[in-house]
This record gives C-alpha cells, structure tokens and sequence, in this order.
C-alpha cells in the first residue's frame, strides 16, 4: 500500500503519506500548509489511536509561509497530541553555511528552529546527525533508507542555493526586529490568530469556460523562479517496493524546488540506455507555477499521475500554462491524471470535456467538496 493525501492548506503544501502495510501503515508527513491548516491536521491526528500517532518523517521543505506556518503549530502542540517523528528534515540558519546559531536568520526559520531545540527534537539526523540536508555538486546523491524499505534520493537543494538564501533570511529578521530571546509560547499565539480555515475563493465563472490552446500555452515563454526561498527547497525521489501489489511505487515530491535543480540531479540518476525517470506520482512544484515546472524536466520523466496542492488564491496557481506543459510532455504515455485538492477558477477549466477528449486527452479528478483532503492511493 502506498498512498499520498493532499491536505487543504490554501496556498500551501500539506502532504500525508502512508504506505506499509495497510492495517498498520507507516507514515510520513510534507509540510504544514498555512497556520489554519493546522486544525486540519490536528483533526487528522486525533483520528488515530494514541500508539499509532508516529511519523517516520516530517519533512519541512523549505521556510516559506505557506509551507513552515503549520509546521510551527503542529511541532509546538505535540505533547498534547502525544504525536512523535523518527526524523524531521528542514535546514536551519545554522545549515546554510555552517555558522553559528547566534546569527540572524528569516523568521519562521527562527521560529522553528528555537522551537525544535526547546523541544529537543530529532533533527537531521539522517544527515550525519544534524548536517544539512543538501545535494553534493558531485558524487552520488544522497539516498535514506526509511522503516519498511522505503528510499529516498535527495534532488534539491544545493549548497549554492541554500547560500543564496542568507542574504533574504538577515533581511527579513532584520525587518521584524527578531531578537534572539524568542518566545515560542508568545509565536504560537501569533500563529494562532492568523488565517480562516476556509478563506473564501471567488469564482469567476467566464474563466473556466474560456476557450484553451494547450498547445500554444505549453509553448510559452519559460522563464524560471528565482525566489531564494524556493531554490532552498528539500525535493526528493521516493521509492518503495510495495508487496500487497508486487509493484515499485515511486514519487517525485518538489516543495517549491526550481526545475532546473530537478533535472540535473535527475540527469545524475539517469544511466546506460534509460531515457527517462519513471514516475507514479509528481507533486508539481510550487503549487503548478509556470516558473517551476519546465518542458526539459518533464521529457525527463513518464509519469501519469500529477498532483496540484493550490487553492488559487493569493498567486492564482495553478497557472495554465504548467498544466498545459504537463498534458503536451505526457502525451503518448498513460493517460495522464490532474488532481486538484480544491475546485477553483485558477483550474475548473481542465473539467472540460472538449479538452479531456481533445489532442492531449487526460483526466481531471477534483477534491470533494464535503471533504478536507484528496488522497491518491497508488
């Protein structure tokens, strides 16, 4: 059994992963979506008996709001919860270039980072206890091994783009005046005032019956994110015999990395008459931006399921033109299959039967609208 759960978290990425054995799975946990998603895994967690409240992996990609801000909630409530992690990734200050804590650095990093030491959490221990969580810029990436045979192979980030990511950390801190004497009870506060569970998204119906060339959208000018933030993002490839079904599952799950890290450590793994990556599932980076998802990293990869975590507001993700990517690069393998884990004006308009039937035939599955999550049991 292996299956991924795409909470609602907004603009953000909430990822529940389960896999194992189905009466008794393992589970891993992506990101924690915005402050108010909290409450959603909050309600997800207490679903579980007491004894079963164990992740073997929390992974906080990178320090954006939309990913961190949950986070935050969840990591300072979990003695209440009685919740406990095998290992949590997320790269620190301390990690973008070895310094010493006593530097500046971006605020919810802080945040988080004084409040997995006040808790004394597991951090990075799979990186030589405690070291960056980073891809060499040689040599063979690096590979985890989880409970149960599940591996992982580290793509993103590098040890430049977590450098790169100083100058905006010192900024931001600077401009929030964070000192070093952080209350995490006072932060948590904070955290707990901000955002509605279910902000509001307003429709625009004209949008999702005007008229799409797939074509000429994929064909449109690429130009790639260079946000600091999101070339610090942790991606990687997950992998995992699964004997209930005697298949290999395997995942490509991005944060917000940028396409071009993707492909080269991609390329690395690439060897002797393979072509391509095979691939069950692609969470698309960045919410489906058509800045982080480009043609030469999707010819990398025959992959048919595609999942797109964006509730369209604030950034309008996803954008067509990454959607349109993915159906043109996917045309002649499977059949390709859009998840969407809300149902928005930023992307309705792929429930169009014209376009499901059309030069690049696919399937579009959207969240239920009584539901809180969309999961994809591969």
């Amino acid at each position: 059994m292996f299956k991924i759960e795409m909470l609602q978290a907004a603009w953000g990425d909430c990822l529940w992963i389960e896999y194992g054995n189905r009466d008794k799975p393992k589970r891993i946990l992506i990101d924690g979506g915005i402050t108010a998603t909290y409450k959603l895994l909050k309600k997800r967690i207490l679903k579980l008996p007491a004894e079963e409240r164990h992740f073997e992996l929390f992974v906080i990609t990178h320090v954006d709001a939309d990913h961190i801000e949950g986070a935050i909630k969840l990591l300072g409530r979990i003695q209440e919860l009685n919740v406990t992690f095998g290992d949590i990734w997320f790269n620190g200050y301390e990690h973008l270039q070895g310094v010493d804590d006593d530097k500046l650095g971006g605020i919810y990093g802080e945040f988080l980072s004084a409040l997995m030491k006040s808790r004394n959490l597991t951090w990075n221990k799979a990186f030589d206890d405690g070291k960056a969580v980073v891809v060499p810029d040689n040599g063979a990436l690096p590979v985890k091994h989880l409970a149960d045979g599940l591996k992982i192979t580290l793509l993103s980030p590098t040890r430049e783009t977590l450098k790169n990511l100083i100058p905006a950390w010192n900024a931001e801190i600077e401009k929030n005046k964070l000192t070093e004497n952080k209350d995490v009870e006072a932060v948590l506060a904070v955290l707990e005032q901000r955002s509605a569970l279910r902000p509001e998204v307003f429709i625009d119906d004209r949008l999702g019956e005007r008229e799409i060339d797939v074509e000429s959208l994929a064909d449109s000018y690429f130009d790639e994110d260079a946000a600091e933030a999101n070339g610090s993002s942790i991606a990687f490839l997950m992998e995992y015999d699964d004997a209930e079904d005697n298949k290999k599952k395997s995942c490509l799950l991005t944060g917000d990395a940028f396409p071009s890290l993707l492909t080269a450590s991609l390329k690395r793994l690439i060897s002797g008459d393979q072509t391509k990556i095979e691939l069950d599932l692609l969470k698309v980076s960045h919410h489906g931006s058509k800045n982080n998802t480009s043609k030469e990293l999707l010819k990398l990869l025959n992959c048919r399921n595609f999942l797109f975590s964006s509730s369209g507001q604030k950034f309008k993700h996803p954008n067509a033109e990454t959607v349109a990517r993915v159906l043109v690069n996917a045309r002649g393998e499977n059949m390709p299959q859009l998840y969407f884990n809300y149902v928005s004006e930023f992307n309705k308009m792929w429930n169009n039967t014209d376009l499901i039937n059309g030069d690049y035939p696919y399937q579009a599955q959207y969240i239920n609208e009584a539901d809180d999550s969309l999961v994809i049991d591969l």
